[in-house]
């Protein structure tokens, strides 16, 4: 070597390639490379800022028909809307309910059925997971009911 140089080894790349050309050489040779790069890696950073809302399935296994279905945070002192809004869930069926929080920020939730006759069934601080399946069954029947009437004065 000239000038008492070392010669620099060759990367493990191009000793197991040796006829390609590095990636370095072809990121920084082609601008355009480099802008489509980080315009992809942009789309799945704001694909993940903008999910779609979790969703959850309840499933009716209690052995009666549910008029009324609420799914509200642990955290809430409100059961919110009712899912169903004026359907009925027969026994065995389903209902996908799209959760009202991102998973990130709630992952425990309150789930209540209500029959025909207002017997409610219900699961507290339940944890769920995108697309879980959460089966309501008889042995979730409340003794005491897990909504509040208003008091009748």
């Amino acid at each position: 070597m000239p000038n008492g140089q070392k010669m620099r080894p060759k990367s493990l790349y191009a000793l197991a390639l040796p006829h390609l050309e590095t990636p370095a050489k072809i990121y920084y040779r082609n601008p355009m490379k480099k802008f489509v790069f980080l315009a992809v890696c942009a789309l799945f950073a704001a694909s993940a800022l903008f999910a779609a809302p979790p969703k959850i399935v309840v499933r009716n296994s209690t052995g009666s028909a549910i008029h009324e279905v609420y799914v509200s945070p642990s955290s809430s002192g409100d059961w919110g809307e009712d899912y169903l809004a004026g359907a009925v869930l027969a026994g065995g069926d389903d209902i996908a309910i799209t959760l009202p929080l991102p998973l990130s920020k709630q992952r425990v939730y309150d789930i209540m059925l209500i029959d025909a006759e207002g017997d409610s069934y219900s699961r507290m601080e339940e944890t769920v997971s995108e697309n879980g399946v959460i089966t309501i069954t008889f042995e979730d029947y409340d003794e005491e009911p897990a909504y509040y009437e208003d008091d009748e004065d």
